[in-house]
């Protein structure tokens, strides 16, 4: 998706926009924004929890600095954001069934849901992502760009 300035929803999102804006590694931004939201997530939902979204962090990280390929695999934006969203789905869907973390906007959900348990954990994710395309939107003023990224995470 990155290679075809696609982004996705939640930290992943905006470490693109860091990404693009200042040249950082996707995989070091995401590991920096999720320091503060484990720290929280340790002192209230435990040593195992934590260990199982350091454990999906550290996947992540390695993913991005072994197999990013600055050659795409398609040139075609529409393709690149079905797919995208496909592999997103599948690997999140993963991770949730285990019932583990995938450290940033799901963590915050987990985090206020567990003080106000009437919230839905896929509302407050939707309207992170929202957020998060807007940001891109303000910065890179791409409003279609945006348009396939909310398709990639609608899938």
């Amino acid at each position: 998706m990155l290679p075809n300035q696609l982004y996705s929803g939640g930290f992943s999102g905006i470490s693109t926009i860091f990404y693009y804006l200042f040249k950082t590694k996707i995989g070091t931004t995401l590991f920096v924004l999720n320091i503060p939201l484990m720290i929280l997530a340790f002192f209230r939902f435990g040593k195992l929890f934590i260990l199982k979204a350091i454990v999906r962090n550290s996947f992540t990280i390695c993913f991005f600095k072994y197999f990013w390929k600055d050659k795409p695999i398609t040139t075609e934006r529409l393709l690149a954001c079905i797919y995208g969203g496909v592999a997103s789905g599948i690997g999140t869907a993963l991770i949730l069934k285990a019932n583990a973390s995938t450290v940033g906007t799901d963590l915050i959900s987990y985090l206020i849901r567990s003080y106000k348990s009437d919230y839905k954990s896929s509302t407050l994710i939707v309207i992170a992502d929202i957020i998060i395309i807007g940001l891109n939107v303000l910065v890179f003023k791409e409003l279609e760009i945006a348009l396939y990224s909310a398709i990639t995470i609608f899938i």
